[in-house]
């Protein structure tokens, strides 16, 4: 019923369950399949997604060593990086496609497989209908129970995805995969403005074969031109071309993960704009708006400055603030508490200070959209003040400080 033959059992028989370090791992596609996802095919996928997961190359039987370690995968698997990663530190482990192990497709199978006929024969069991009771040697798991719900990298909650080609629509394979990019705690635009837009986009340039860093470079050039347009108070089509370069900030990151293709380089070349134009673009706002602010008199002109130097200096504080509770409490403060996860949303980094400012310039005073900047960057930093010190009462208590996102 199940496709088991006396060979496959006793092919399984040769499994054992030792550790292996990742390298060693070699990997084997088992089956056929044709659907591109994201414009990779399958093979060219899972090459990438195993090799960034820490295995070996991908390889024919016929060139496997003897004894080498396989992590056999079908083609038209659809499953999480971290969890190739726990299937690699896991011999002989089964992922199955859902919750349920009886009358449900294998996704992979991790093991120590010695011989030709046993890897053939384990092969053709990874394209059949499991046994309720696994074979000798194995055991069965699901995204769930292997991956877990918590995302250490992008420092969410989210279980895992295992799902194949042909039986989930594609475009449900890319909402999926797509959605699995996003970091948890973000700002509220680009957790609820930019999603949808952001995943056409990236699905175009996977299409024409365009690179993050070349979206990144593209980002980079509309910084500038933001930039110029605040520094002439031309807000009519500065602040449009700002966030269309928060846009591609968003797309740069998601097109890398779909794709596979992110890299040292472009980590540092992304986040390295990030951390460096803001304090710029406010300055250019400030002088933009400065004309607006003289007609205020003199008086306003002394709250006007103190409020630059505040955003200034408020911003500089607040990167150390963050590194800081990084370094003490070993994570990040935003994922401290639900509060801080909630708080990320709405507080004084770019995107939220950049819609406070194009509300001023809406209503037609840009120069008190600095006030407000600066006010809620004093806020801001009063909370985070606060957040930091509490936690550290718990620390010196003898208390844990950890993030409750790992907690479910």
């Amino acid at each position: 019923m199940y496709l088991f033959s006396t060979l496959p059992l006793l092919a399984f028989k040769q499994i054992k369950a030792t550790h292996l370090l990742m390298t060693e791992v070699a990997v084997i596609i088992v089956g056929q399949a044709d659907q591109q996802l994201w414009s990779l095919s399958p093979q060219t996928r899972l090459s990438r997604l195993t090799t960034r997961a820490g295995a070996g190359p991908v390889k024919s039987l016929s060139k496997l060593a003897p004894e080498e370690p396989v992590l056999l995968l079908r083609a038209d698997a659809v499953i999480e990086e971290r969890l190739v990663r726990e299937l690699l530190k896991r011999p002989g482990l089964i992922l199955t496609a859902s919750a349920h192990n009886s009358n449900d497709e294998i996704i992979a199978l991790a093991a120590r497989i010695n011989g030709k006929k046993a890897i053939e024969a384990a092969s053709e069991i990874l394209l059949s209908v499991p046994p309720e009771i696994p074979p000798e040697g194995l055991s069965y798991g699901t995204a769930e129970t292997i991956g877990g719900a918590y995302d250490p990298i992008l420092r969410k909650q989210a279980i895992p995805f295992a799902a194949q080609l042909g039986d989930t629509p594609k475009t449900e394979l890319e909402k999926m995969t797509f959605g699995a990019s996003y970091k948890g705690a973000t700002d509220f635009v680009t957790k609820y403005v930019w999603p949808m837009p952001a995943r056409i986009v990236t699905r175009w340039c996977a299409a024409a074969g365009v690179t993050p860093n070349q979206v990144t470079t593209i980002s980079l050039g509309l910084m500038f031109l933001a930039l110029y347009g605040f520094w002439l108070g031309q807000w009519f089509w500065a602040i449009p071309a700002a966030w269309m370069m928060t846009f591609l900030d968003t797309v740069d990151g998601k097109l890398a993960r779909v794709t596979m293709t992110s890299s040292k380089w472009g980590g540092v070349y992304d986040h390295g704009i990030d951390l460096i134009h803001p304090p710029f673009w406010w300055w250019g706002w400030y002088v933009g708006a400065l004309p607006a602010a003289q007609l205020r008199g003199p008086e306003f002109l002394y709250i006007y400055e103190a409020a630059l130097l505040a955003i200034l200096v408020g911003y500089v504080i607040q990167r150390v603030y963050e590194g800081v509770f990084l370094w003490i409490f070993k994570i990040e403060g935003h994922i401290w508490r639900p509060f801080d996860f909630w708080f990320r949303t709405i507080t004084a980094r770019r995107n939220p200070n950049l819609f406070i400012l194009m509300i001023s310039a809406f209503f037609g005073t840009p120069e008190l959209g600095v006030i407000a900047v600066a006010a809620w960057v004093l806020a801001s930093l009063g909370i985070h003040f606060v957040r930091i010190g509490y936690a550290g009462i718990l620390k010196l208590s003898g208390q844990s400080v950890t993030s409750y996102l790992k907690n479910g």
